[in-house]
């Protein structure tokens, strides 16, 4: 999970959906990020067609 095991990474993503204005990422990121809709798609594309609940919360908060 990227949020444990690539902590340099997590901080990144976390700077991208929280620091940047939508102007800098051209709306991008957090605008534009659909949890219910990516893992509807993850679920589809799978063979269990099971949607995953998490993880939770969907987005870490702002440290």
């Amino acid at each position: 999970m990227i949020r444990h095991d690539y902590p340099n990474l997590q901080k990144w993503l976390l700077h991208l959906y929280y620091d940047l204005s939508p102007e800098e990422t051209r709306n991008a990121f957090a605008p534009t990020t659909h949890f219910d809709a990516i893992m509807e798609g993850y679920a589809a594309a799978s063979k269990s067609k099971i949607v995953p609940l998490g993880p939770l919360p969907l987005m870490m908060p702002k440290p």
